[in-house]
């Protein structure tokens, strides 16, 4: 007797019509990146009256992307250069000039394996105010406007803080030169 006598065909079936589906749902996989959604605020106040609830984990959060402030900004030689690119002001910093925390960006109680490592119902990230808009130290656009809310890249706030202009020293063409390329990138050009 032939083996394929013995194979249940109604159940061959179903399998050849959801592989389809599963290689599709595969591939796009692998073109849509999960976003994560936060919030831009300039102050730890802003973010307390968003989040009544949670006013320690803003106070913490705000202090947290103080702290961050000096490994992600991008850093300038002189401080004509840095005040050239941001309005808001520099700071020195050793041998540096960087620019003035103008924001930070606020996400609360995700459930990634990141935040789990860090034992932490948020993420925070200092912004940097470029030409009216709030942008990251790598050059990644967050928003026009503070209080509001923001999707961004899962990857952008779980990758190292080694990345885009953090810890290089801006030469001719500045943060704008940063902030082109990292625009580009993201179209696909």
């Amino acid at each position: 007797m032939k083996r394929s006598q013995n194979v249940i065909r109604p159940t061959m079936d179903k399998a050849a019509k959801v592989i389809p589906f599963a290689f599709v749902g595969g591939i796009s996989g692998c073109f849509f990146e999960p976003e994560t959604e936060g919030f831009v605020f300039q102050s730890a106040q802003d973010c307390a009256r968003s989040f009544p609830d949670q006013i320690e984990e803003c106070r913490i959060a705000y202090q947290d992307a103080l702290e961050d402030t000096a490994q992600s900004a991008p850093r300038y030689n002189n401080e004509y250069e840095c005040e050239v690119d941001f309005s808001d002001g520099c700071d020195r910093y050793n041998n540096w000039y960087i620019p003035a925390m103008a924001g930070f960006f606020f996400a609360n109680m995700l459930d990634d394996d990141y935040f789990k490592k860090k034992k932490k119902r948020y993420y925070s990230k200092p912004l940097y105010g470029y030409r009216g808009k709030y942008y990251s130290g790598d050059g990644n656009f967050y928003s026009s406007s503070s209080n509001k809310s923001v999707k961004v890249s899962t990857s952008s706030i779980t990758k190292p803080k080694s990345s885009g202009t953090i810890g290089q020293v801006m030469s001719r063409g500045g943060f704008g030169k940063s902030v082109s390329r990292a625009s580009s990138s993201r179209s696909g050009g």
